[in-house]
């Protein structure tokens, strides 16, 4: 049995597998939110340098090839979240963490969702590279296109973000949040996302 399909077909459809794309990164953060109540996993079956990152990932402000961050999150979908629906989930259950974090949470209190994704591109610039997020916003309703190189990041991943770009406005006082993936392909996806201020 094939414990890691996500893992599996990620890693294939990348040009040179876990050395693809080295100038594409994402900070350790990333990855150790992820992880974050994932830890005792059974997962040393895993190549060794995927079981390492794992179980001892690197400090948060560290640079990591973006590639492996989302090879870490294959296999957490793989382990524990069969389903989009819980993928989605857990991606807003990640974001809201992020009010537990005292900087994050006065910067969303005092922020709108226009705001915050009018700077959508400098925060993304804060945790990832290679990856590029360009959003064009009206009062109650954004629209997102993500674009990276081909197969960097899976439709998996990709459909992921439904779930933060929700749990983000949520953060910010408005209700009514509503993201949906309305395409995707290799080198991206388009997201639309409304709310009631």
């Amino acid at each position: 049995m094939d414990r890691y399909p996500h893992l599996r077909e990620y890693l294939a459809a990348l040009p040179d597998g876990l050395a693809s794309y080295p100038d594409c990164v994402s900070k350790a953060t990333l990855l150790r939110s992820a992880l974050e109540g994932h830890e005792d996993a059974a997962v040393d079956d895993l190549r060794p340098e995927l079981l390492e990152l794992y179980r001892e990932p690197p400090p948060a402000t560290i640079w990591v090839p973006a590639v492996e961050v989302n090879a870490i999150f294959h296999v957490i979908v793989d382990v524990y979240y069969p389903t989009q629906a819980q993928v989605i989930e857990w991606a807003r259950r990640r974001t809201l963490r992020m009010r537990d974090n005292p900087i994050y949470r006065r910067i969303l209190r005092v922020t709108s969702p226009w705001a915050l994704f009018r700077i959508s591109q400098q925060l993304d610039g804060l945790f990832q590279r290679g990856t590029h997020i360009a959003p064009e916003l009206e009062k109650g309703h954004a629209r997102f296109e993500l674009t990276h190189p081909p197969h960097l990041v899976s439709r998996i991943n990709q459909v992921a973000n439904v779930g933060m770009f929700e749990a983000m406005v949520e953060m910010t006082g408005c209700r009514d949040a509503r993201c949906e993936m309305t395409a995707s392909s290799p080198t991206g996806a388009t997201f639309e996302m409304t709310w009631t201020e």
